[in-house]
């Protein structure tokens, strides 16, 4: 007999899981209290999201010295997540793809990856599923990875890539569960002007072969010097506008005090 588990990060459980899944903490339990002993057959367990890279060597070392690890398939899905470098990240965990690769030309798959200590899931409550946020999240991640990693000649390496969102346009279709989904970037370059390159990317993401979301992404990638000069400019008009609104407001109060 065959059975199937699938177990999640504990910021993941909650009460209307499916019976078949179940948290980090009480699958290490029950391994350790032999509460398991009622499995019969070969039992097949697939780590899903919310589990750091700690808690999967745990969960792999509780199995390998558990009483019945002769019974247990692990299927951890272990793929590398890219590096911080190619998404803009300085947190690991904040990471939420791995394992990308070109599945065609200018098309690009990767495995969705998020940590149980990811910034966008600390907080977050309503429901068994992934949030609108991090699916955002992981698709601008996408795109970025592989521009960063394919299409790296485009833009001058001088002060390193910068990138700027011209828009975004987004569907979401069905709920995304944290359990194994896949990530999927058709990739075009569509104007280049002198440093600067623009590109549309088109993401989908998929769950047991259904898209759960997609979008159209067009953004402009620059050398990152070019970019900080914009960026500042741009600040200092900012900057320029409010002191001289408040300025404004502040004669105008004076006066109607006076």
């Amino acid at each position: 007999m065959k059975s199937t588990l699938l177990v999640v990060g504990d910021r993941f459980v909650a009460p209307r899981m499916p019976e078949n899944v179940i948290g980090f903490s009480a699958f290490v339990a029950n391994l350790r209290e032999d509460r398991s002993n009622e499995i019969v057959g070969e039992r097949h367990i697939y780590i899903g999201q919310g589990i750091n890279p700690a808690e999967e060597r745990a969960l792999r070392s509780e199995v390998l010295n558990s009483a019945f690890s002769q019974q247990i398939v692990l299927h951890d899905g272990d793929s590398e997540k890219v590096a911080r470098s190619q998404v803009h990240k300085h947190q690991e965990e904040n990471i939420l793809i791995a394992g990308l690769e070109p599945i065609g030309e200018h098309e690009f798959s990767a495995k969705l990856k998020v940590d149980g200590d990811n910034e966008l899931v600390l907080d977050h409550t309503s429901g068994w599923h992934i949030s609108g946020m991090v699916i955002l999240e992981a698709m601008r991640q996408m795109a970025m990875a592989v521009t960063e990693r394919y299409y790296a000649d485009y833009a001058n390496e001088g002060g390193g890539r910068g990138f700027a969102i011209q828009s975004w346009d987004t569907k979401f279709e069905s709920f995304l569960f944290p359990l194994d989904s896949t990530l999927t970037c058709k990739t075009e370059v569509t104007g280049t002007y002198g440093k600067r390159v623009s590109f549309r990317a088109e993401l989908s993401v998929l769950q047991c072969g259904r898209v759960s979301a997609r979008a159209a992404i067009e953004y402009t990638v620059m050398d990152g010097e070019v970019m900080s000069s914009i960026e500042a400019r741009r600040a200092r008009e900012v900057v320029r506008q409010l002191a001289k609104g408040s300025s404004l407001v502040e004669t105008e109060q004076l006066a109607t005090a006076v």
